[in-house]
């Protein structure tokens, strides 16, 4: 998720382990206050806050356990924004269920569902991700859609009106797409030669292109093209890492979440130098993870929650290391808080 959301609000958890005795997960994800974990048998079980059925069990009662998450099977990606969530299925549709109220399930209404539905619009595609109340797909021939709010232009089709079904984005008509990452109110894309592309809002530098103007059709980001192979978006932050595991970042910085070691914005891309051997990244509200090679976590940000999850609440500018974590194979970072 990477979400933001329409009001700051105080974040429910704080550093959180989940041990998952159902099953061992297979995928993690994380909204801005719940939770998900495919299983192996490629069910998805869900926690957290669920005042809109995001945690999709046909209730709206909070959880403080995994429960699973109705009628959904042969699941191979699960996303969460601010209170909606999205599934993709191994036959190439996507389930949404949650909140609805811009349309970010994309069923063609703004009413709230407690259990998924189909969007039947939307076939062979072969990715998904969430934003904080839009959501992206990538289908097989590599063009990308969205759906939900847009007020930013974060949809990127050349206007600024949400769309509760979903619509392709302006100019990513080539089949060369093959990553998405959705942020607060802008969205990332990877192309296969290399280029990313940003679209939405663009206060903080978010877009990466140089300048603080909001755009809703994509525009690139300046960021070498060569060997950039991961994107990953936080609420108003943006990353990218190479396929020498360096990663670049750039957007809001107010909490030290690029990792530079300062706390300026920036709308052009700058290197983390603490990082190496990095494997995945993950923006959270306003802070981030990388896991590494060797199975350990480094965090930087905010970390009034503890969610850098190295036994302070002190904000870091630069990566530390999340204690007492080994052996990690994923992670995902919420509003305010982390899990592995």
């Amino acid at each position: 998720m990477n979400a933001i959301f329409k009001s700051f609000q105080g974040c429910l958890f704080v550093v959180l382990l989940v041990f998952i005795k159902e099953t061992s997960a297979q995928s993690i994800a994380t909204g801005d206050d719940h939770s998900f974990a495919i299983c192996s048998d490629s069910t998805v079980i869900a926690w957290g806050k669920n005042q809109n059925g995001q945690l999709g069990n046909g209730t709206t009662t909070d959880s403080k356990t995994p429960k699973k998450v109705s009628f959904l099977s042969k699941i191979k990606a699960v996303a969460a924004g601010e209170n909606h969530s999205v599934a993709l299925k191994s036959d190439g549709t996507v389930w949404t269920w949650g909140d609805n109220v811009e349309g970010q399930l994309g069923n063609s209404t703004t009413k709230d569902s407690s259990i998924p539905s189909q969007i039947i619009s939307l076939t062979n595609v072969i990715a998904i991700a969430a934003g904080g109340y839009h959501c992206l797909a990538i289908k097989g021939d590599g063009t990308v859609w969205a759906w939900g709010w847009n007020n930013k232009g974060q949809l990127g089709d050349g206007t600024n009106t949400k769309s509760t079904i979903p619509v392709q984005v302006s100019a990513l008509t080539l089949t060369n797409i093959i990553a998405i990452a959705g942020g607060g109110e802008h969205s990332l894309a990877l192309a296969n030669n290399g280029q990313v592309l940003a679209w939405g809002r663009n206060g903080n530098g978010q877009l990466g292109d140089g300048t603080n103007i909001n755009s809703n059709v994509p525009v690139l980001a300046g960021i070498i093209n060569n060997n950039n192979i991961a994107i990953a978006a936080g609420g108003n932050h943006s990353f990218v890492m190479k396929s020498d595991s360096s990663v670049f970042a750039w957007g809001d910085n107010a909490n030290g979440q690029l990792g530079d070691g300062t706390t300026t914005s920036t709308n052009s891309p700058v290197k983390i130098n603490a990082l190496t051997n990095v494997k995945s990244i993950r923006g959270g509200q306003s802070h981030s993870l990388a896991l590494k090679s060797d199975g350990t976590i480094l965090a930087w940000g905010m970390n009034s929650n503890g969610e850098l999850g190295n036994g302070t609440n002190s904000n870091s500018n630069i990566p530390v290391i999340a204690s007492s974590l080994t052996n990690v194979k994923m992670i995902s970072a919420g509003q305010g808080f982390s899990i592995a």
